[in-house]
C-alpha cells in the first residue's frame, strides 16, 4: 500500500504534468476522467521508461518533444464511418421528418462534428443529411463544421483519403456516390468535401457554432467529468436552434440538463433542444 507520502507525491506530480502539458499546448485535461488520465499516462511511461509519475513529469519537463507525443496518447480517438449504424439509422430517420428544421426553406443545413479526428463521422454526417432531407422541401444546401484539437486527424479529415478497408463500413451506392477510387484508396468527391469544414477547435475554449440543426458529438463526453460534461452540454444547448438535434455515443446522454434536452429517441442518443 502506498504512503500518504508517495501518494501525495503522485498526485502533485500528476497535477504538473497535466499543468505542463496545458502551457505548452493550449490543451487542458484537468477535468477528464482520472482513470482516463492515468491510463494514457502509463502508456507513456512504459514507452519512456520512467519509474513512476515524478521520474515522467522530470522527463516531460527535460524533452519537450515528448509533448507532442503525450498529447497524441491523450487524444485517441476510435472511429468508422456509420459507426453504430442502427444509431445513424435512427438519426437519418429523425432527419427524414425535418421536424428539426426552422420553417425559412432555402436556409443551409447546418450541422457540427465535435471531435471529429480523422473525419469520417463528420463525413457520415454530410452524407446522411444530402441523402435525408426531405424531398418536399427545396433541396437545402449542406454545411457541416468538423472540429478537433488534434492537428495530425485533422490533415486527415481535410485530405479525405481513406484506405481501401472502408468497403467494410459503407454500402456500394454510398461508395459509388460519395467517392472516387485512387489508386488503392477512397477519396471523398470533391461536392462533399466541400460541404465539410474542417477546423482546430477546441469546445472548452473556442466560441462556439451557432444556429445549428445538428450536434454530433459521440465518445467525447464519456472521458469527463460530470461538471464539464454540464459545461459542454450547456454549449450545445446555445448553439442549436431551438428544435435541433443532439446525437450522443451509445455510453452518453443529456440527462444532466432536462430542462435543455428533451430525449428523441433515448436508445440511440438522439436528443432535441
Amino acid at each position: 500500500v502506498p504512503s500518504e507520502a508517495s501518494a501525495g507525491q503522485a498526485e502533485a506530480a500528476l497535477d504538473e504534468v497535466m499543468a505542463i502539458l496545458a502551457t505548452r499546448t493550449g490543451n487542458n485535461f484537468r477535468h477528464y476522467k482520472r482513470g482516463t488520465v492515468l491510463r494514457r499516462l502509463e502508456r507513456r511511461m512504459q514507452v519512456t521508461r520512467q519509474q513512476n509519475l515524478a521520474a515522467y513529469r522530470d522527463y516531460l519537463e527535460s524533452h519537450p518533444q515528448e509533448t507532442a507525443e503525450l498529447l497524441q496518447d491523450m487524444l485517441i480517438s476510435v472511429t468508422s464511418f456509420f459507426r453504430d449504424p442502427e444509431s445513424f439509422e435512427a438519426l437519418a430517420q429523425e432527419v427524414a421528418t425535418g421536424s428539426f428544421r426552422r420553417l425559412s426553406t432555402g436556409a443551409p443545413l447546418r450541422a457540427w462534428v465535435v471531435g471529429c479526428a480523422t473525419g469520417e463521422e463528420a463525413y457520415s454526417v454530410a452524407m446522411l443529411l444530402n441523402e435525408s432531407t426531405p424531398g418536399a422541401v427545396q433541396h437545402p444546401a449542406v454545411q457541416v463544421f468538423a472540429s478537433d484539437i488534434d492537428d495530425r486527424a485533422l490533415a486527415v479529415a481535410r485530405a479525405g483519403l481513406y484506405p481501401e478497408a472502408i468497403v467494410a463500413d459503407l454500402s456500394a451506392a454510398r461508395l459509388g456516390q460519395f467517392f472516387n477510387y485512387e489508386g488503392g484508396a477512397y477519396r471523398i468527391k470533391k461536392a462533399l468535401r466541400e460541404q465539410v469544414l474542417v477546423a482546430r477547435h477546441n469546445v472548452l475554449r473556442d466560441p462556439p457554432f451557432s444556429r445549428l440543426d445538428l450536434i454530433a458529438c459521440r465518445n467525447l463526453l464519456i472521458y469527463m467529468d460530470r461538471e464539464l460534461q454540464t459545461e459542454v452540454l450547456e454549449i450545445f444547448h446555445f448553439a442549436l436552434n431551438p428544435g435541433g438535434l443532439l446525437h450522443l455515443g451509445n455510453a452518453e446522454s443529456a440527462d444532466l440538463l432536462t430542462d435543455h434536452f428533451t430525449a428523441v429517441d433515448k436508445k440511440h442518443r438522439i436528443y432535441r433542444a
